[in-house]
């Protein structure tokens, strides 16, 4: 029944009326009330312009009925389908771009969505100045609400350009993070054609313009399958910005030139490892020899493949802090291209390394051969290897602990250079191959390192020294960070365990020799990383993989079999 009438004053409520069509599962004769009935006690109460009986109430005709057109004239009829099926789940609803905001339980006070997350609100609303204060307060502008969305997306999704530029400003939230429908904000600033967001999105350095759905539609196909009022020129936009060079990354080589290469970051910050090694060309077989490495001065990490370099080096503060104990703001990470450390010496036939006087000469007579040919009596005079020149040649602790010209290595490596040139080879490949065969000699080559103390006290030295631990395929190996001195180099197949105490942040190596056992406790925060690869590299399924009562982790190796011990062994099957 319709209605026109005024504001009614609960003074003039003078008795309760059942609305027969509202209350209908109560079978009482006091409820069933005639609609005349209703409608003569409802003029007693109050007072109406105009009463209306809607002609359809408690009949039989059904809305496609031609009868209806009789008493009203539209174009359409249209039945809602989900009508008597209860009530929807809103947060299952999507959109065109795989899944929308939870708007019901965003206004809807009792899920305190508000009240717990601030700033998502703030940037759902658009209010700038509560954003930049949330965030002034130490609010993460990349902390997920209860549906998986940042406050980026919520700005993004609603158009509100000033709320994005806040928060992009604050360099803490990535332009491509998804939510849990595998959507970035691009996607919903495309798809709703808001072409100004669209373009502060896609000239941020870090937004991955080829970003796509779980359902394979990047941000131009998704604004051209939208109605968007400004569906062109978000269009033109995208369309634009493809045209236009990516950004570039600097990947550098390990040698004293500080040569690199620019590569291209096609998908910004979302460029993986896999993406940047594809642009090298290596040579057929090299793939697996080399990879990308993130380094400072203090910390060396590998990347796996499927890592992002510019959210790596980000973050480095954050992960200098997690494994070392050095200050984050002296540390200047950069990229590498070095030598994979989970690649065996075995495969690979098919700087910081230590080394002898002795190997240190055969690699310089090598390298002197490679740049300047035969041994020349006439050009290599006294002065022709000096300070400046000489760290080409040899490792720069050699210089220092050797004192540089004065201990006769200009000498010495002109002599070896010449017994280079008289027994050959001259051929520039095979004095290069000759040059890594030296090279895998060393016990120590293709380590990963980390760095820690040790205590390695002796009678005249009661203080723990700085340490590198070096984890190669042959084995473990600890090297003095002062003199590059190798005080502990041990193969996997000689005996040996290591374990992680998390409690004290402490790497225990066990070495298994006859009837005595040698223990040595080094503190590092890369333990973890130190034992994981390890494992990897050894090339054994370890049965004792789980934490102890006592809180530490053990991973043992074949000792010899005629020892006893409680701990037990696991053979080799690689020879």
């Amino acid at each position: 029944m319709a209605r026109s009438r005024g504001p009614l004053s609960p003074s003039s409520v003078l008795g309760q009326v059942t609305n027969p069509a509202y209350i209908t599962e109560v079978h009482s004769a006091v409820y069933r009330t005639s609609p005349l009935e209703a409608m003569r006690r409802m003029e007693g109460l109050e007072h109406s312009d105009r009463t209306i009986l809607n002609p359809f109430f408690q009949s039989d005709m059904r809305l496609n009925d031609s009868s209806f057109n009789t008493f009203i004239k539209v174009d359409r009829v249209v039945i809602n389908p989900f009508f008597g099926v209860g009530k929807p789940d809103y947060n299952k609803m999507q959109s065109s771009t795989g899944d929308c905001p939870p708007i019901y339980l965003i206004n809807n006070p009792e899920s305190h969505w508000i009240d717990q997350h601030p700033l998502h609100s703030a940037a759902w609303e658009g209010h700038e100045e509560n954003i930049q204060h949330l965030l002034d307060m130490g609010y993460a502008p990349d902390q997920c609400d209860t549906f998986s969305w940042v406050p980026l997306h919520y700005a993004c999704w609603n158009g509100h350009i000033g709320a994005v530029r806040v928060i992009l400003e604050s360099k803490i939230c990535s332009p491509n993070i998804e939510n849990e429908g595998g959507s970035v904000p691009l996607h919903f600033a495309a798809s709703k054609g808001f072409h100004e967001i669209v373009k502060l999105l896609v000239e941020h350095p870090d937004t991955d313009k080829y970003a796509t759905t779980r359902e394979g539609k990047n941000a131009l196909q998704l604004c051209e399958d939208s109605k968007a009022r400004y569906k062109e020129e978000t269009a033109k936009v995208l369309k634009d910005a493809a045209k236009k060079p990516p950004p570039k990354i600097e990947i550098h080589f390990m040698d004293l030139d500080s040569s690199h290469v620019e590569l291209k970051l096609y998908r910004g910050s979302n460029t993986t490892v896999e993406d940047l090694m594809a642009q090298l060309q290596l040579p057929k077989g090299c793939n697996n020899v080399f990879a990308i490495w993130i380094s400072s001065q203090n910390l060396h990490l590998q990347m796996r493949r499927e890592h992002k370099p510019v959210l790596h080096l980000k973050q480095w503060e954050t992960i200098i802090e997690q494994l070392t104990n050095y200050n984050p703001s002296s540390e200047r990470p950069l990229l590498f291209l070095r030598r994979d450390a989970l690649l065996s010496v075995t495969d690979e036939k098919t700087g910081m390394y230590p080394c002898s006087d002795e190997e240190a000469l055969g690699l310089a007579g090598i390298y002197m051969q490679i740049v300047y040919g035969d041994y020349d009596a006439k050009k290599q005079k006294h002065g022709f290897l000096n300070n400046v020149n000489l760290r080409h040649f040899l490792p720069a602790v050699k210089l220092e602990r050797g004192g540089g010209a004065s201990n006769n290595w200009p000498q010495k490596i002109i002599t070896e250079h010449k017994r280079v040139t008289q027994q050959g080879p001259r051929d520039a490949l095979k004095l290069q191959k000759r040059y890594l065969e030296l090279c895998r000699g060393c016990a120590i080559y293709g380590s990963a390192f980390f760095f820690g103390s040790a205590d390695l006290r002796t009678s005249a030295d009661q203080s723990s020294s700085a340490v590198f631990i070096g984890v190669n395929s042959r084995g473990l190996h600890l090297i003095k960070a002062v003199n590059k001195e190798i005080t502990m180099s041990v193969g996997y197949k000689l005996g040996i365990s290591w374990e992680h105490i998390p409690q004290q942040s402490m790497l225990k190596l066990t070495i298994h020799n006859g009837t005595t056992d040698k223990a040595v406790q080094v503190k590092t925060k890369q333990a973890a990383v130190i034992c994981n690869l390890a494992n990897k590299l050894s090339g054994r399924q370890f049965m004792e993989d789980q934490p102890s009562t006592s809180g530490t982790t053990r991973h043992t190796l074949p000792k010899p079999a005629a020892r006893n011990s409680n701990i037990t062994h696991h053979r080799s099957e690689r020879r």
